[in-house]
């Protein structure tokens, strides 16, 4: 399945507002359910901005609608930022997180976003023991969206370079928060690049990955300059029977640049290297509810711990990341409960 059946073409993912900084703030969109793409009635959905979340009253209706304004829940100090999340969870589903980035500080309106939850199956496959301990994450070349030739090229060289700068930009955040920098970026297969969620989730579990990346990259002209569009699909693979963080889907607005190799690594790393941490240290607690010895299990659950605490203070007061390592944090308590 094509990512773009994920999420709405980016171009209408964040529309500029008309009436300037800290304009209308609105959010529209509908959630359907993932393979049948009927309306999923009663989805929560959780708004964080600048660091603080807020739970909209009403769930979608019926048809799977969702319509409120930010203005009523966040102060305009809070709306004073670029980034907006949003988080949907619903009960047999794998929570959705949603990151939008503005093209204009305090301006959010976010329009007919689709959002596809993914149904939690019972018949998850059993993870393969890892290799020399090393942890995969699995990347496809990106969807390319392009107007001529020479745009396409510039396109061309972000897919064939980002697979080597993702993993660079990994180890070193990880190494600069001196954690296990053992990770590799595997290309997903070919014949699973067009399956949906769920075949590519049950490949990454049998591999016992950490993570898949998908996206759609396009080439966009601006007020005379030009911008890479890249919508970015991070799937968590490791989850627990009551903690499953979903998908992470980030956009981001790269000059072509900042592909040169030196400059994307580093965008890349904090992009993408908190959120490794945060399923390198789910991936310990899966494994340490697995242990029947209590040593051993203590000790894969300190191991999360220092984990989360080492990215959590790196993140910013903004960053969703921070609430789901608190959630996590809390889960890890209830496990140490004999």
């Amino acid at each position: 399945m094509k990512f773009s059946q994920h999420v709405t073409r980016f171009g209408l993912l964040v529309l500029l507002s008309l009436a300037g900084p800290l304009g209308a703030a609105t959010v529209t969109g509908t959630v359907v359910e993932h393979g049948s793409a009927a309306p999923l009635a009663g989805a929560a959905i959780e708004v964080v901005l600048s660091g603080k979340n807020r739970r909209i009253p009403r769930p979608t209706g019926t048809d799977g609608r969702f319509d409120f304004a930010l203005r009523p829940l966040f102060s305009s100090e809070d709306l004073d930022t670029e980034i907006l999340y949003l988080r949907f969870t619903k009960t047999g589903y794998s929570p959705h997180v949603v990151s939008r980035r503005t093209r204009t500080r305090g301006v959010f309106d976010i329009s007919n976003i689709r959002i596809v939850m993914e149904p939690v199956r019972g018949d998850e496959p059993t993870p393969a023991a890892p290799a020399n301990g090393v942890k995969r994450i699995f990347h496809a070349p990106y969807d390319l969206y392009a107007g001529s030739s020479g745009s396409r090229s510039v396109l061309d060289q972000l897919n064939e370079r980002f697979p080597r700068h993702l993993r660079r930009g990994i180890v070193t955040h990880l190494q600069s928060l001196r954690l296990p920098a053992d990770v590799t970026i595997d290309e997903l297969p070919e014949d699973l690049r067009d399956q949906d969620s769920v075949a590519v989730r049950r490949f990454a579990r049998r591999q016992d990955a950490l993570a898949v990346i998908q996206g759609e990259a396009e080439l966009i002209d601006e007020d005379g300059r030009q911008f890479v569009e890249l919508a970015s699909e991070y799937r968590i693979v490791p989850d627990l029977p009551d903690f499953k963080p979903g998908t992470l889907h980030v956009d981001d607005r790269i000059p072509p640049e900042e592909i040169r190799p030196s400059r994307l690594s580093k965008s890349l790393s904090k992009t993408w290297g908190g959120s490794t941490v945060f399923a390198m240290a789910l991936r310990e607690v899966h494994q340490a509810m697995q242990e029947s010895d209590p040593a051993k299990r203590r000790e894969r659950l300190e191991l999360a711990e220092r984990f989360l605490k080492a990215q959590q203070r790196e993140l910013p007061r903004d960053d969703i990341l921070k609430i789901q390592i608190e959630e996590l944090a809390d889960v890890i308590e209830q496990v140490k409960q004999p």
